[in-house]
């Protein structure tokens, strides 16, 4: 009986430690990177908001931190990884599609639809599209600046016979749809460099990693080159592609680490490219760079490779650069640095004003991959497009703001703002109505409908839909216009409130 005691003692104090271990031995490291899936782990959630309360993204954020932080994980993650593809001969992430001879593709951002013929780009989004590069164009141009978009293929459009489970051959695809309708209905200059990655390939040079989604350095020198060309072209710049030497080198993709594991599949070998007598050299701008990285935060979008070269062989232009991994690797931008006085990277899907400004340069090259092709529709920076307002003005018609309020209940609330300047006011210029509380501005803003513009001597009525009192037995509301990143301005109408 004792010994039966004994070994029900032992059995729980083993699940004990089991459940225990895992959350005793979680990771309190911020930010650290796991190796064997090449990414950040996410960090401790804020639990309060900016008033005070639990903030309603906490628990959803709680439960991924848990996720990726908890003891143990990568060895489990690893574990899972060699049983699925060793054992199942299946994919451990979904993220990554195996393919045939050993070929691997993304499987994300609707990248497999565009060998599908499935990528949904319909004719309004055409039409947006347009119109935004158009301004964008129209903008620059009116600083003397030339635009240029690139649009460089996904890896599904170069090797659609390589996806497993169907027949799939090379076909017009979105990058080939988007060049041909700016071509035929705008003065964008485009260059869409899918036709001359085609014929390398086709004349037996491999392109593109297996085991990764980008273009390897054979492909993207064919990008360059052919980019590189095209500007000659179009009186751009007046300069060769730089000269190249193959090197031979390995390169271990980044499906391996998606999966799960960082070693799961073998490097590869290629050819890396070595340019040959550089006249260009990198300088550590860290004005530029410090404005780059604002922007980029500003934006949600994570810093990557930022770069600028002088080239004292040139005495122009000066380009300005914004692209993707495609153009941020591979040594693009040391190629593009090699046909430029000086020449700036940003890794970044949206061009800023402020950096425009700062860099003043005389060209701005905007390059997509395929997959993300639709962000050419994204809304441009208002500044960028209509720059500052001249004389920022309103006026605070009327509200009607309780001045009492009860603990639980919603309120909505109308301001009534006249537009006292000679300039139209929108939300595509970054304007709207900011809530100050007690003093602060937390981020609260009432913003105009997507499509509406309040011209000069107008009115609009804001309405701050659901207002709830914080906790304690007063507060304050202050109403003032505010142009985003910039300035507040008008009138500020300030409202006493006490709390029941």
């Amino acid at each position: 009986m004792k010994k039966i005691m004994k070994i029900n003692v032992i059995f729980v104090l083993c699940f004990i430690i089991m459940i225990t271990a895992p959350l005793l031995c979680i990771n309190r490291t911020k930010n650290k990177l796991s190796v064997t899936e090449n990414r950040y782990l996410a960090s401790f959630p804020k639990i309060l908001d900016e008033v005070g309360r639990i903030s309603k993204d906490f628990p959803a954020s709680f439960n991924a931190w848990i996720k990726d932080n908890i003891g143990f994980r990568e060895f489990f993650v690893k574990m899972n990884t060699s049983i699925n593809y060793d054992i199942f001969k299946t994919s451990p992430n979904p993220l990554v599609k195996i393919g045939k001879d050993d070929w691997y593709f993304y499987n994300n951002d609707y990248n497999l639809e565009i060998a599908y013929g499935k990528y949904p780009l319909t004719e309004e989004m055409l039409v947006a599209i347009k119109n935004e590069q158009e301004s964008i164009q129209k903008a620059l141009a009116k600083r003397g600046i030339e635009y240029v978009l690139v649009l460089t293929p996904s890896k599904v459009s170069i090797y659609p016979e390589e996806i497993a489970e169907a027949n799939f051959e090379i076909r017009e695809t979105p990058m080939d749809i988007v060049a041909r309708y700016l071509k035929e209905n705008t003065t964008i200059k485009v260059i869409n460099t899918k036709g001359e990655v085609l014929k390398a390939k086709e004349n037996g040079q491999q392109v593109f990693f297996k085991t990764d989604t980008h273009w390897n350095d054979e492909g993207a020198y064919i990008g360059y080159k052919y980019t590189v060309n095209e500007l000659n072209r179009f009186g751009i710049i007046n300069s060769l592609p730089a000269s190249i030497e193959q090197v031979q080198a390995t390169y271990r993709g980044e499906f391996s680490a998606i999966m799960g594991d960082a070693t799961l599949l073998p490097e590869e070998n290629y050819n890396a490219t070595k340019i040959v007598s550089p006249s260009a050299s990198e300088i550590q701008n860290k004005q530029l760079l410090d404005l780059i990285y604002r922007e980029q935060k500003n934006d949600n979008y994570l810093s990557n490779g930022n770069y600028t070269y002088i080239n004292p062989s040139l005495k122009g232009p000066k380009i300005l650069m914004y692209g993707d991994s495609f153009f941020g690797r591979w040594k693009i931008p040391e190629l593009f640095a090699e046909n430029s006085s000086e020449f700036t990277y940003v890794w970044s899907d949206r061009i800023k004003n402020s950096i425009v400004d700062e860099v003043r340069p005389n060209v701005v090259v905007f390059e997509r991959t395929e997959r993300y092709i639709t962000t050419l529709l994204k809304q441009a920076d208002p500044l960028l497009i209509y720059g500052k307002l001249k004389d920022p003005s309103a006026e605070i018609i009327s509200h009607n703001t309780p001045v009492e309020v009860k603990h639980g209940e919603k309120y909505n609330i109308d301001i009534t703002v006249k537009n006292t300047t000679n300039e139209v006011l929108s939300k595509k210029r970054n304007i709207g109505l900011c809530i100050w509380q007690d003093g602060q501005d937390r981020g609260y803003r009432v913003n105009f409908p997507d499509d509406f513009e309040l011209k000069p001597n107008e009115e609009y009525t804001f309405t701050l839909h659901d207002f709830q009192a914080p906790s304690g037995n007063a507060t304050y509301l202050e109403y003032q216009m505010v142009e985003e990143g910039i300035t507040y301005f008008g009138e500020k109408e300030r409202v006493d409130i006490n709390v029941q």
